[in-house]
Order: C-alpha cells, then sequence, then structure tokens
C-alpha cells in the first residue's frame, strides 16, 4: 500500500467533506453537539486559491484516503481537520499527513 500526498484540487473538495463528516461524527455525538465546524462545513467555505491556505489530501490507489488543512497567521500555522476515512484508518495516514504538513 502506497500512500501518496499531494494539493487538493476543487474536485477533491466534495470527497474531503464527506470523510471528514464521518471522521468527526464520534466528536459530535461525544458533545451532543452536530453543528460543530467541521459538520457543517460546506464546499464553498474552503478557497484552495488563498495564500493561507494549504489542503493535502493522501491517496492509496487513485482513492482519497485522508486530508489534512494548515491554515496561516502571520508566523503561525495550525493544523486543522485531520481526517481519514474509517477504511483506511490505522494504516499511518493520519501521520504521513501530519509530516507532511510541517515541510
Amino acid at each position: 500500500m502506497e500512500i501518496t500526498i499531494r494539493h487538493a484540487t476543487s474536485e477533491d473538495i466534495i470527497k474531503l467533506l464527506e470523510i471528514q463528516k464521518i471522521a468527526f461524527t464520534v466528536q459530535a455525538k461525544l458533545y451532543d453537539a452536530y453543528d460543530i465546524p467541521p459538520m457543517i462545513e460546506t464546499a464553498e467555505e474552503i478557497n484552495l486559491s488563498s495564500t493561507d491556505l494549504i489542503v493535502l489530501v493522501a491517496l492509496i490507489d487513485g482513492e482519497i484516503a485522508g486530508s489534512i488543512r494548515v491554515v496561516f497567521k502571520g508566523n503561525d500555522a495550525e493544523i486543522k481537520r485531520l481526517s481519514v476515512a474509517e477504511k483506511f484508518q490505522k494504516k499511518g495516514i493520519g501521520t504521513k499527513l501530519l509530516k507532511e504538513a510541517e515541510i
């Protein structure tokens, strides 16, 4: 299983949001809060052309397995919305996305 990391494209956004919502359902259930940002975010809210945002996707055999976002604020960078599809969890994808985001 080879994990490939690349920058997200607009064609990826719907699938990324689908994976994100499933991944964050655990947190939403825990806090009984289904209106948290990862659950209600829309494709229109993700501006891939922003210089303050990097969205990376992990692919396995051409299928999107997960994603991570890096939001820049001045000299700081914040990791957001790390999510991995359930069938690809526990295979090092989250770790690889985090390492790539640090570069």
